[in-house]
C-alpha cells in the first residue's frame, strides 16, 4: 500500500524516485539510441540497394511484356525462351539499365535533399525530439506549478504571525 502510495506521488510530481539515473546510465542510453539510429540508416541503405538490384532484372522484361499486346496471350517461358533466342542473356537483362539506374539514383537523391521529404527514420529522430521538448516544457510548467502552490501554502502558515494593520 505505502509503495503504491509513493508511485503516485512520484506520478504527479510531489516525490523524487528513490533510484534516479546517473550520468553514466544517461550516457549509455544515448550511446545506445546513436548506435540504432546509426544501424537503422546502415539497414535502410542496404535494403534500397537490394531493392534496386532485385527489380533491375526483370525490369526488361517487364517492360517487353507491357510493350508489346502479343504477349499477354504467351507464358512467361515461351516468352522467355524467345527473348533468350533473339539475343543473349546479358543483352536481355541488361537492357535499359543505364536509364532504370539513373531513374532510382535521381528518386533517392531527391528524397535526400529535399528538405520536405523527410524519411521514416528521419521523422521518428524529429518526433523523438519534439516529444522530448514538449515533455520538459510540461514538466518545467509543472515544476512552476508546485513550486507556487509551495510558497502559496508557506505564505498562509506564516500569515497568521503577520502584524495587520
Amino acid at each position: 500500500m505505502i509503495r503504491a502510495h509513493n508511485e503516485v506521488m512520484q506520478v504527479i510530481g510531489v516525490a523524487e524516485p528513490d533510484n534516479v539515473p546517473t550520468e553514466a546510465d544517461l550516457e549509455s542510453v544515448r550511446r545506445h539510441v546513436d548506435y540504432e539510429e546509426t544501424m537503422g540508416h546502415r539497414l535502410l541503405r542496404i535494403g534500397r540497394t537490394l531493392e534496386v538490384g532485385g527489380v533491375w532484372g526483370v525490369n526488361g522484361l517487364r517492360a517487353r511484356i507491357l510493350l508489346y499486346k502479343r504477349y499477354a496471350d504467351i507464358s512467361f517461358f515461351d516468352l522467355f525462351r524467345y527473348e533468350r533466342s533473339q539475343c543473349s542473356m546479358s543483352n536481355l537483362f541488361l537492357a535499359g539499365l543505364p536509364t532504370f539506374l539513373a531513374g532510382h539514383a535521381l528518386k533517392l537523391g531527391s528524397h535526400q535533399w529535399a528538405p520536405s521529404a523527410a524519411t521514416g527514420a528521419d521523422w521518428g529522430k524529429k518526433a523523438r525530439r519534439r516529444q522530448r521538448e514538449v515533455l520538459k516544457m510540461m514538466m518545467d510548467a509543472e515544476e512552476e506549478r508546485l513550486a507556487q502552490e509551495q510558497e502559496d501554502e508557506e505564505d498562509k502558515d506564516i500569515e497568521e504571525f503577520l502584524i495587520k494593520e
